[in-house]
């Protein structure tokens, strides 16, 4: 009944959707612990402090820039993921659909 590329591509936008949201996560926690300096404590409690010569406002700026740009992907998935359910249920496979 024509069913099955609709409900492939609601999967993959799916699987999409999910791969975003964890990536914008990663991004999240990476700007979170932006720093020049990092401390690493090692397996005998001595602790190593590495310093870098970055420039931390464009690294961050840089995150900010994925950050947005993962935000934009989710909105846009989301519309897409809607616009597959409203496909599928008339259709009549509102089975297919996941919450």
């Amino acid at each position: 009944d024509g069913t099955y590329p609709f409900y492939e591509d609601y999967k993959i936008t799916n699987n999409q959707l999910s791969y975003v949201i964890d990536l914008k996560a990663q991004f999240q926690e990476a700007l979170a612990g932006v720093s020049q300096t990092l401390e690493f404590v090692n397996e005998d409690g001595t602790i190593q402090k590495w310093h870098y010569e970055v420039d931390v406002e464009k690294v961050k700026e840089d995150l900010q820039k994925d950050i947005d740009g993962a935000t934009e992907a989710i909105e846009a998935l989301l519309e897409r993921k809607a616009a597959l359910e409203d496909k599928l249920r008339e259709l009549n496979h509102s089975e297919l659909i996941k919450n």
